[in-house]
């Protein structure tokens, strides 16, 4: 990245250097007269300062100026610059995150995404920080962006502030009750039981889907909505159980049989089958283990 920080002093001293070329016969178009006037600002931020960052910031600047109209051409010019910058660009971006208006921050993230797949190496520490500002601050479009960068970046900084998304903007309910259950934070449980107990139906599903992908505590509220009185609720429960189910679950999975076999001969007859298959394994594993114990002779 400093070679081409090199590379842009360079050539901002040749251009200073070169002979001026002389003027076309007629006119020149407004296109090219918008180009050229993005390019020389896109320069003049670069000569503002050596510092890589201060660049950016510079750049940023141009791209998402504070006041005033901005230029369209100069801020497509500037953006493109400063997605060049790779992590050298990323606190600039993370400052502007949190600075332009909302109808501005999708740019912002994308310009992160283009700026980090530029990086060799690690994440650059400003990347993860500003797509989980864009929960707060950023537009529909931002966090969308965001979204799949923050699951595999796995922060569990994430969980609220995409639980308080989905819940200022119900437009974005099925991705972020997804990304939970990818993530697979326990913390995630609470707002994932409840929005399977009482959220819209077409949410039910995904919410028991996403409890039993982030397993551990998060089964408890699935085994607990298998004895509902709630016949959709409880089906809806040992369905996304049964995938996921262990040994942990043969209790679970006996007494809605026991009660509730008549709710679904299908899913009933899955669930004996994955009983079957459990207590198989178990004693395998029974097997295995009293093979390799050590022999009292």
């Amino acid at each position: 990245m400093l070679i081409r920080r090199a590379v842009a002093i360079v050539l901002v001293a040749s251009w200073l250097a070169a002979p001026a070329l002389a003027a076309p016969s007629g006119a020149a178009t407004a296109g090219s007269a918008e180009h050229d006037r993005a390019e020389k600002a896109v320069l003049e931020a670069l000569k503002s300062s050596l510092d890589p960052a201060e660049q950016a910031e510079a750049l940023a600047h141009l791209a998402w100026p504070a006041t005033g109209k901005r230029n369209e051409v100069v801020a497509e010019r500037a953006r493109r610059e400063l997605a060049g910058f790779g992590g050298h660009g990323m606190l600039a971006l993370y400052h502007a995150v949190n600075t332009v208006g909302k109808e501005r921050t999708a740019e912002v993230v994308k310009t992160m995404i283009e700026a980090e797949s530029l990086m060799v190496g690690p994440v650059a520490p400003e990347f993860v920080p500003g797509l989980l500002d864009v929960l707060w601050t950023g537009s529909r479009e931002a966090k969308l962006l965001a979204l799949p960068y923050l699951i595999t970046a796995r922060s569990s900084s994430s969980v609220q502030p995409l639980v308080d998304s989905a819940i200022d903007d119900p437009s974005l309910m099925e991705p972020v009750i997804n990304a939970l259950g990818r993530m697979r934070f326990e913390a995630a449980r609470f707002w994932l039981e409840k929005i399977m107990i009482a959220g819209a139906p077409s949410y039910r599903p995904m919410a028991a889907s996403s409890l039993a992908q982030i397993g551990g505590a998060a089964m408890a509220p699935l085994r607990q909505a298998t004895k509902s009185d709630d016949k959709a609720v409880r089906i809806l429960a040992i369905r996304a159980l049964l995938p996921a189910a262990s040994d942990n679950d043969l209790q679970t999975i006996y007494t809605y049989l026991e009660k509730h076999a008549a709710d679904d001969p299908g899913l009933s007859q899955a669930l004996k089958a994955t009983a079957a298959r459990i207590e198989k394994a178990i004693v395998a594993r029974d097997a295995s283990e009293a093979a390799s114990a050590p022999k009292d002779f």
